[in-house]
C-alpha cells in the first residue's frame, strides 16, 4: 500500500500561524505522528456533516 505525504498549503500555514503557540504545536505534532507517512490517513478522520451534506470517511 502507498504511504502518504502531507503538504500544507500556504493558506493553511497562514491560518495555523494565527493560532496560539500551544495549539500550533499540537496540530504539527498530530500531523507528524499520525498522518505523515501513514498508509491510510482516513483512519484518523471523521465524517464532516452540515448544510453541504456528508464529506469524508463513511
Amino acid at each position: 500500500m502507498k504511504n502518504y505525504s502531507v503538504v500544507i498549503s500556504p493558506a493553511a500555514e497562514k491560518d495555523i500561524a494565527k493560532l496560539d503557540k500551544p495549539v500550533q504545536q499540537r496540530i504539527k505534532k498530530y500531523v507528524q505522528e499520525k498522518l505523515t507517512g501513514c498508509e491510510n490517513p482516513r483512519q484518523y478522520g471523521k465524517v464532516l456533516e452540515g448544510d453541504l451534506g456528508r464529506v469524508g470517511k463513511a
